[in-house]
């Protein structure tokens, strides 16, 4: 069919105007229609992806993606915002979001805006449950336990200039135990089993120091200062058995091995290991002693694995053989190991302090947190800072310690309570 105009005449004849073809429109489609997530644990977030089409013929801008309030719920829901010319037959997928902060049953609305001729503004209702998840409570007393520290030091004549390089830091080990008022024993034993003067014999006056003793920190200087009258191969983890088990431990030792306490025992030798029996031997008969594998502590000062060390400590020179079987039972216990040809020991001693007095900061907690970036302490009621998460034992660690005396409360779910991406409808 042919369709004509005559819109007007003059005097050359009539003007005809043919109209323009229809015009192309765009025409959008928001999906899913709604979005109902699955319920979710507070402190828990899920996804669910909106996709928006140009079905039309013509080009579509998207001016913007929001949310519109429903009792104040589009708080717990965040979307993505888009603004975008599409094509016929394009699309763009945007997320939106739900994070309940509380429980309750949060809807509202997500608003989609575009020059659509028939549906400029496209409402998608959106509909979330929240749960709280099941929590635990571990709450604890800050009562520090006693603590036994045996020092185990190489008296052979080799060792003068590393025994000096430890006892000029000694300070930075011994501060620890005064800074926490912990009730501690510390004695010095060498590595010497067969002069009789030694052998698991500890040495020093006082035999051994505690907070009572007059200048305790000079008096364990002195007592490390063990002079170089060795007999015999270096024998430290023999030693460290004698001095811990009868005749000495109701005899010349009595009084400095406390079944309830905890136990450190810190070896410091240039020199092989020539014990009895093997490493894993010890730390069975460490094992023995406690009810605990986490209330011993063992660090070592040795010679390197294998091939020992050597280093220039500038008016001295530092070398050792290697200090296998320390390390070995150093490292059973998951305790510290140093070389003894580190000129600066201050570091060492300083972390050998702190690990030392570590059960005075950490806590283990009774389950696993199924989400740990959920777990809260406090302390005497106050919500508490300076502290970590270690999940490797499974405790939270303070930076500094809690007061003696001061309850500690950790709460967090025990199951990871987040279900992941919602379901759409």
């Amino acid at each position: 069919m042919f369709l004509l105009w005559v819109v007007g005449c003059s005097d050359h004849g009539f003007t005809l105007i043919r109209p323009d073809p229809l015009r192309s429109e765009p025409d959008i489609r928001v999906q899913p229609g709604e979005v109902a997530f699955d319920p979710l644990a507070v402190g828990c977030d899920a996804l669910s992806p909106i996709t928006i089409t140009n079905i039309g013929e013509g080009p579509l801008d998207v001016t913007g993606t929001w949310l519109r309030d429903s009792d104040e719920s589009s708080g717990d829901y965040s979307v993505e915002f888009l603004e975008a010319t599409l094509l016929p037959g394009a699309s763009e997928t945007i997320q939106l979001q739900f994070e309940p902060s509380f429980v309750w049953d949060a809807v509202a609305e997500l608003v989609v805006d575009s020059d659509d001729p028939d549906e400029p503004q496209v409402r998608l209702p959106i509909a979330g449950a929240s749960y709280d998840p099941t929590w635990t409570l571990d709450v604890f007393e800050q009562e520090p336990d006693s603590i036994d520290v045996l020092w185990v030091i190489d008296n052979s004549g080799s060792m003068y200039q590393e025994r000096d390089r430890v006892m000029a830091e000694i300070e930075t080990f011994f501060q620890w135990f005064v800074d926490l008022e912990l009730d501690y024993h510390m004695g010095v034993i060498t590595t010497d089993v067969v002069n009789p003067v030694f052998a698991g014999n500890l040495v020093g006056t006082p035999t051994y120091v505690t907070p009572e003793t007059v200048d305790p920190q000079g008096s364990l200087a002195r007592a490390i200062d063990v002079g170089h009258l060795e007999m015999g191969d270096e024998s430290g983890l023999q030693a460290m058995h004698m001095a811990l088990t009868e005749p000495l431990l109701s005899g010349h030792n009595e009084g400095f091995y406390r079944e309830g306490a905890r136990l450190a025992v810190i070896f410091l030798s240039d020199e092989p290991d020539n014990s009895l029996y093997t490493p894993s031997w010890y730390v069975d008969f460490l094992d023995g002693l406690k009810d605990d594998h986490e209330s011993v502590f063992v660090a070592s000062i040795v010679g390197d694995r294998v091939d020992g060390c050597q280093n220039d400590c500038g008016s001295e020179e530092a070398s050792a053989d290697q200090g296998d079987r320390y390390l070995d039972v150093a490292e059973a216990f998951d305790g510290f190991e140093e070389s003894i040809c580190t000129c600066d020991l201050a570091p060492a001693m300083e972390r050998i302090g702190f690990l030392s007095t570590l059960y005075v900061r950490a806590f283990p907690l009774t389950s696993v947190p199924g989400r740990p970036d959920l777990l809260k302490v406090w302390v005497d009621g106050m919500e508490a800072g300076g502290w970590h998460y270690d999940p490797i034992p499974n405790t939270i660690v303070f930076t500094a310690a809690p007061p003696i005396g001061s309850e500690i409360v950790a709460r967090y779910p025990v199951e990871n309570p987040c279900i992941g991406p919602a379901s759409a409808e």
